[in-house]
């Protein structure tokens, strides 16, 4: 997932536009994607945290990888 103002290239490949905030992005699961239609609100919550919530879901807490390692 890469997020660059109001464009996202979500996970599964597809580039669409969303609701850009400082903290915060918004965004509508294209037609094109698993689980279309889907309301995604992803808040930041620090340099390693981000908060993601899917519709009406509980949200979870997601965590920055580590470097890679070869």
């Amino acid at each position: 997932m890469v997020i660059q103002g109001a464009t996202i290239l979500t996970p599964a490949g597809t580039r669409t536009q969303g609701d850009y905030g400082r903290h915060s992005f918004t965004y509508t699961v294209p037609a094109s994607d698993p689980g279309a239609g889907t309301q995604i609100r992803m808040m930041l919550m620090g340099e390693e945290h981000v908060q993601v919530q899917e519709n009406a879901a509980q949200p979870v807490i997601w965590n920055r990888c580590g470097p890679a390692t070869s």
